[in-house]
């Protein structure tokens, strides 16, 4: 694979940092994506986040902001692909992360639910007994 910059300049930092390597680095490092050189960071700084796009290494702080435009475009398309994999195949463990935050997701939805549900019936007894002390015409 050529090592040619797809950009000639960063594109820009990432809102979400997706670092999908999981790992980071204080060390000089270059960002495959626009040829930047990174100095190596000061002892005490937070580091460089790393990802993998198109095979080269991407720099989140400083072309990671493509990943958020692709996500912004085409996001649920890849987001309902992963869904249906995992549906053909859900004792993989390549899920396991999907299926666990799925579950998180849904307890949290229950609890709003039950809470505004007993919000919604609260109002309601609330409104019948406005209309009960308003006089009648």
């Amino acid at each position: 694979m050529s090592t040619k910059p797809i950009f000639k300049k960063p594109f820009g930092g990432s809102d979400a940092l997706w670092h999908n390597q999981n790992m980071g680095t204080t060390r000089s490092v270059l960002c495959e994506i626009c040829g930047t050189s990174h100095p190596e960071l000061p002892d005490g700084a937070d580091s460089y986040s790393l990802s993998q796009f198109l095979g080269r290494q991407m720099i989140d702080e400083c072309c990671g902001g493509v990943l958020d435009v692709i996500f912004e475009e085409s996001g649920r398309t890849f987001a309902l692909a992963y869904i249906k994999q995992c549906a053909e195949d859900p004792t993989s463990s390549q899920f396991s992360e999907l299926l666990f935050m799925i579950n998180e997701g849904l307890s949290r939805a229950k609890k709003i639910l039950e809470k505004s549900s007993k919000n919604l019936k609260a109002t309601q007894k609330l409104s019948e007994e406005i209309v009960v002390r308003l006089p009648k015409k």
